[in-house]
């Protein structure tokens, strides 16, 4: 029983890590440089919406990675 409760977070923390992970990767070359910082600045996107979407296409692919890995492919 504490071994499954120990592997049930591992994978949190390790699906958390991913995910924090991959949303710093998607909005850090924005605010990094000056001129990456004008242009978003002036593209009109928001920084939030941008990290969501890259957070669910993340999510997306670590649930198909898992859901395909689970049957041996």
């Amino acid at each position: 029983m504490i071994h499954e409760i120990w592997k049930w977070i591992e994978f949190n923390f390790w699906f958390g890590f991913v995910a924090l992970a991959v949303g710093l990767l998607a909005t850090l070359p924005l605010l990094l440089t000056k001129t990456n910082r004008k242009r978003f600045l002036r593209s009109g996107y928001e920084i939030e919406v941008i990290g969501a979407v890259v957070l669910i296409v993340a999510i997306v692919l670590i649930g198909l990675y898992n859901h395909l890995g689970a049957h041996g492919t």
